[in-house]
């Protein structure tokens, strides 16, 4: 399969090798554009976390586009270059580059043809990176602040999921990870170990590195990595093993978006960001989805908010007109019940079918929402003898 990374300045060529890419009808995944020639500052992390074998890069900017090859000729493995321009003259120097294939817009659609199926056989012929399997679902759980129980529904949520599908969830927190604490497991393998060994990882170290949750396997952080915060690298290594063996892998991710958590977004399916009904939460949530849509990755957000109840300042049509993305779950305050789970290390009982309810989104089934209880007005009790007139109100049926 081919992971392609594309750096054009040019939004018509964007737009163009797009759609003679898809044409092709070749597993080809876009993990990342650049409507603009990224710095090396940019561009590095994208290397080491996306991983791509491919990149498609336009070489109109001479000297942009030379410092852009100077940094993928140090990749270990360096992927495939393909040089894509508008005019013949930048055909000379991509030979000068050693870039071996190349594409001129408007593009020819059995020349591009020709050109992938090239690039499939040169990866397959040399083992080119492996990547993670199309059907597995991957999911980020982010929290517009820390406090937001982004942990907890976490937890929950892939509990649910893992009844339907083998389910993996990673504590990728190194600062605020509670995933062992919550489930009273020792956490003398963690997610350092399985970091310290991304390149040799093997079914037998797996299993004594991952903990099992009923059904839902866990691999937990520890009470404080500090110095031992996972980087970009070894992470995905880590993360494309696991999604070799399961179904479903989710991140429980920290607040602050490093380099780690942003290769963990770009490669999400599915972005679970939870916030509450309060101010800092709300204007929290705002700078992270305002951070996501420059990485590429809003329109992943699935909006959970968590905490709900009457005296709220904000109720969910609030957030969904402040945030301008819908709620797909809500999750009413209930301490007793969180703190009874935590006690005992178990879901949430309680909220079971909402939980349940947002797994089946994530994996593509979506439920309805849970009805809520009709509950008879105060003055409706005295309603006694013959049937009301459904077209009169009665006193109480108006707006409260």
């Amino acid at each position: 399969m081919i992971r392609a990374l594309l750096i054009s300045p040019s939004q018509a060529m964007i737009q163009q090798l797009e759609s003679s890419l898809s044409a092709t009808r070749q597993p080809i995944e876009l993990v990342k554009e650049y409507s603009r020639y990224p710095t090396t500052e940019e561009l590095k992390p994208a290397l080491d976390g996306l991983v791509p074998n491919v990149v498609f890069l336009d070489l109109s900017n001479e000297i942009a586009s030379a410092r852009i090859l100077d940094a993928v000729s140090h990749q270990t493995p360096a992927p495939l270059l393909v040089a894509i321009h508008h005019s013949a003259t930048a055909m000379v120097q991509a030979m000068r580059h050693g870039i071996r294939d190349y594409l001129m817009a408007p593009f020819d659609q059995a020349v591009v043809d020709s050109c992938i199926r090239l690039l499939l056989g040169l990866l397959e012929s040399d083992g080119g990176p492996k990547t993670a399997s199309s059907s597995t679902k991957t999911i980020a759980f982010l929290p517009a602040k820390p406090g937001c129980g982004a942990s907890t529904i976490a937890l929950n949520t892939c509990a649910a999921l893992s009844a339907t599908h083998r389910t993996l969830l990673v504590d990728a927190d190194p600062f605020n990870g509670q995933l062992a604490y919550m489930l009273k497991q020792d956490n003398s393998f963690s997610i350092r170990h399985a970091l310290d060994r991304a390149g040799v990882l093997d079914e037998d170290l797996w299993d004594k590195m991952v903990r099992s949750f009923g059904r839902l396997d866990v691999l937990s952080g520890e009470d404080y990595l500090g110095d031992h915060a996972p980087s970009a690298a070894p992470l995905r290594r880590v993360l494309d093993f696991a999604c070799a063996y399961y179904d479903a892998v989710a991140c429980d991710l920290p607040g602050a978006l490093d380099d780690a958590a942003q290769v963990v977004l770009q490669q999400a399916g599915s972005i679970v960001l939870a916030v509450t009904p309060d101010v800092a939460s709300l204007r929290l949530a705002y700078c992270k989805l305002h951070l996501l849509d420059g990485l590429g990755c809003a329109k992943k957000v699935q909006l959970v908010l968590n905490r709900t109840h009457s005296r709220a300042g904000f109720r969910r049509a609030d957030v969904e007109r402040s945030l301008g993305i819908p709620v797909v779950c809500e999750i009413p305050a209930n301490n007793s019940a969180v703190h009874n789970a935590l006690v005992e290390a178990r879901p949430v009982r309680e909220y079971a079918a909402r939980f349940g309810a947002l797994a089946g989104l994530l994996a593509g089934r979506p439920a309805a929402p849970p009805k809520e209880r009709y509950r008879r007005r105060f003055l409706q009790f005295f309603s006694i003898g013959r049937a009301v007139n459904p077209g009169l109100a009665l006193l109480g049926d108006g707006k409260r």
